[in-house]
């Protein structure tokens, strides 16, 4: 089991790791400006993306990812959620005082996540951050 300061150690890297991601969705680009986008080569094919448009995506480091997603409301954000949790992930903790944005890290035993849910200018985003837990 993973102590309280592994748990915040990864939960930091994971929001270290989206903030870029996260900066560029909350600018003030407009829903039109925001075009849907490919993964990159090399994206884990066995990490499940929420249901929507990729708007962002790229690999951080060596073994990171990052992708934001574009879904069709808050219904789909908690199913993105709740997604990752019925495929194995546990929650290590939540942010959830602005319903604008919650933050929610998670780990599996193999990979760490931090998502967070967010609604920026009408537009309701996915954003994932993850990597391998270090062993």
């Amino acid at each position: 089991m993973f102590s309280r300061r592994a748990t915040a150690a990864v939960a930091l890297v994971g929001a270290l790791m989206l903030a870029p991601t996260l900066s560029a969705c909350t600018s003030d680009t407009t829903t039109e400006q925001r075009k849907e986008v490919s993964l990159p080569e090399g994206f884990p094919k066995d990490f499940k993306l929420a249901e929507g448009s990729v708007v962002r995506a790229e690999q951080m480091g060596d073994e990171g990812w990052s992708a934001t997603v574009k879904v069709a409301d808050k219904d789909a954000q908690d199913a993105a959620r709740e997604a990752l949790l019925d495929s194995g992930y546990t929650l290590n903790g939540s942010l959830e005082d602005n319903p604008d944005e919650r933050t929610y890290t998670m780990d599996n035993g193999k990979r760490s996540v931090t998502l967070v849910l967010q609604k920026a200018n009408g537009d309701y985003l996915v954003a994932y951050s993850f990597a391998p837990l270090a062993r």
